[in-house]
C-alpha cells in the first residue's frame, strides 16, 4: 500500500546550504524525504518546500505534489506547485522516463529505455519553469554492451540505423523541437569523468530537428582500424622490398652516390611519359623540388596527377629521352596511388619519418613481423 508523506523543508543559512546555489536535494530536517531542486528555486535561503507523496530511500518517488514558496516581507509566498510523477527526488511531469540523475547547473542524465537493444541516454538541460527539459537535449547517447563485437561497431551501416532509430525516439516525444544536438554511441556507462567532462563517443553524428536530417557521421573506431591496416601495409611494403631509407628526390640528387645501388621508398608525381616504360618524375609537394628519370615502370603505372609511392632502386646518373644533361635514375619496383599529397593514407605516422636516413633509425615504419 502507498504511503503518503509530508515533507516540509525548510531552508537556513548554515554554510553546508551554500552548495545548492547550483541545485541540489532539499531534504527535511526528519530527513523523510528530499526533492531536487533546480537553480531557478534556489537563489534564497527563504525558500520552504511542503511535499506530499511517496518516498523511496529518502526521495520523493512515484505519484506527489511539490509546493515552493518563499518568505517574502514577513509573507509566504507560493512560488511553483509540481504535480505528478517524481523519480529519483526529480520532478518528472509525465515524461516516460525510467532513470534520472540531476546534476549541477541544471544538467540531467535520463533515460527512457531501450532503442534496438542499445540503452537510450538523454543528456538534458532543465526547463524555464525549473522543471526537467526532456527535449532541450545538450547530446543523445547510445550506450552498447561493452562487450559488443568490433565487427559491430566497425559496422557503418547498422551504426547509421542505430542513430535513426534514436532520432525517430526522440522526435516521437519531442515533435516541436527545433535546435540541433549531438549524437554519440558509447560502449561504457555515459557518465560525467572525475573532471567533471563527460566521455567522447566511440561514433559520433548529429541531429537536425527541423529537417529530420542526421549528419556529420563520424565512426572513431573505424578510422582507428584502417589506421591499423594502414600501417600494416607500409610495414609489408617496406619488408617486401627491404627499403633501406625514405628519402626526398632532392635528398637522392644532392648525393646520389650514397644511395647508388640501394632501394629507398619514395613519394612523387609523374610530370611526363618519356619512352613506354619511363617517365619524368618530381617531387609530390612544393618544397624541396627536384625531378628524376623513373625506369621499367609498369602499364598501369598513375598518371592521374596524384602523388605516388614508390618503392625504387637507385641507379647511376644517365641521360634520358629528350635530355641534354644526366638526371638521378630510378629503378621502379613497385608503385601506389596515393589519395592524398603527403601519401598520409599510407604513411600513417607520416610524422615518425627520418627523410633521408637509415630506415632502421625510425622503427615506426620497420616493425618487426
Amino acid at each position: 500500500m502507498r504511503q503518503a508523506l509530508l515533507c516540509a523543508i525548510a531552508l537556513c543559512a548554515a554554510p553546508a546550504q551554500a552548495a545548492l546555489a547550483e541545485g541540489g536535494y532539499f531534504s527535511a530536517q526528519n530527513a523523510q524525504c528530499a526533492v531536487w531542486a533546480p537553480a531557478v528555486l534556489n537563489k534564497s535561503s527563504e525558500v520552504i518546500l511542503n511535499y506530499q507523496g511517496e518516498c523511496k530511500n529518502g526521495r520523493a518517488e512515484g505519484k506527489g505534489k511539490a509546493i515552493w514558496s518563499v518568505r517574502y516581507a514577513g509573507q509566504i509566498l507560493e512560488k511553483a506547485v509540481w504535480e505528478g510523477t517524481f523519480g529519483n527526488g526529480v520532478f518528472l511531469k509525465d515524461y516516460p522516463i525510467q532513470e534520472i540523475t540531476p546534476l549541477p547547473n541544471d544538467k540531467y542524465i535520463i533515460s527512457t529505455g531501450a532503442v534496438e537493444n542499445a540503452k537510450l541516454v538523454f543528456l538534458s538541460t532543465g526547463a524555464q519553469d525549473g522543471t526537467v527539459g526532456l527535449c532541450f537535449v545538450d547530446s543523445l547517447n547510445l550506450q552498447l554492451a561493452t562487450d559488443t563485437p568490433t565487427a559491430t561497431l566497425l559496422n557503418d551501416v547498422k551504426m547509421e540505423k542505430l542513430f535513426r532509430a534514436a532520432f525517430a525516439h526522440y522526435r516521437q516525444h519531442c515533435p516541436k523541437a527545433t535546435v540541433r544536438f549531438d549524437m554519440g554511441i558509447h560502449t561504457r556507462t555515459f557518465a560525467p569523468l572525475a573532471d567533471g567532462r563527460f566521455p567522447n563517443p566511440a561514433i559520433q553524428a548529429r541531429a537536425n530537428p527541423a529537417s529530420g536530417e542526421i549528419d556529420n557521421y563520424y565512426n572513431q573506431l573505424a578510422y582507428e582500424a584502417e589506421q591499423d591496416k594502414a600501417r600494416e601495409r607500409f610495414r609489408a611494403f617496406n619488408r617486401k622490398h627491404g627499403i633501406q631509407a625514405w628519402a626526398s628526390l632532392k635528398q637522392l640528387e644532392d648525393n646520389p652516390f650514397r644511395w647508388e645501388g640501394k632501394t629507398v621508398g619514395v613519394i612523387v608525381r609523374l610530370d611526363k611519359m618519356l619512352t613506354r616504360d619511363s617517365a619524368l618524375i618530381t617531387t609530390a609537394t612544393r618544397s624541396d623540388w627536384a625531378n628524376a628519370w623513373l625506369t621499367a615502370i609498369p602499364p598501369d603505372f598513375p598518371d592521374n596527377g596524384a602523388s605516388i609511392l614508390i618503392a625504387a632502386r637507385v641507379g647511376e646518373r644517365q641521360t634520358p629521352p629528350e635530355f641534354s644533361h644526366p638526371l638521378l635514375t630510378l629503378h621502379h619496383l613497385e608503385s601506389h596511388p596515393c589519395k592524398v599529397v603527403t601519401c598520409a593514407d599510407w604513411i600513417v605516422d607520416l610524422q615518425d619519418i627520418k627523410w633521408g636516413e637509415p630506415f632502421a633509425s625510425h622503427p615506426a615504419t620497420n616493425a618487426p613481423e
